[in-house]
Formats: C-alpha cells, sequence, structure tokens
C-alpha cells in the first residue's frame, strides 16, 4: 500500500494532463465544426469522464488509505 501512496500524485498528475489535453482538443474540433467533431466529439467526452472518475477513485483510495492507518 506505501508504494501505492508514492506513486498516487504521478498518477493524478497524469490523469490531469490527459483530461486537459482531452478537453483541448474536444473544444477545438467543436470551434471548427468538421467531420472530425462529427465523429469524435462523443468519444472525445467518453474519455474525459472516464479519466476524471479513475482521478477521484485514485484520491479516494489514497484517503482511505490515509485514513486506515
Amino acid at each position: 500500500m506505501e508504494f501505492f501512496t508514492k506513486i498516487a500524485p504521478i498518477l493524478i498528475i497524469i490523469g490531469l494532463v490527459l483530461v486537459f489535453v482531452v478537453l483541448v482538443i474536444g473544444l477545438v474540433s467543436m470551434l471548427l465544426k468538421g467531420d472530425f467533431n462529427k465523429k469524435y466529439s462523443n468519444k472525445l467526452m467518453r474519455i474525459r469522464v472516464i479519466t476524471q472518475g479513475i482521478i477521484i477513485l485514485i484520491f479516494a483510495l489514497v484517503f482511505l488509505i490515509k485514513f486506515l492507518n
């Protein structure tokens, strides 16, 4: 468990960067209103939501581990 608490901040930062990248790609594609937006907008939104959920899960696990120790 100690390994997880040490690597969790790195995973959270990577996840936040991924969320930011997917969000920017989605916003740019919506502004351009092309075929890319029609084809991938829903998939980008799903990827963003799943990534945010994973980040919240990591936060919860870290707090749970810290609370139980």
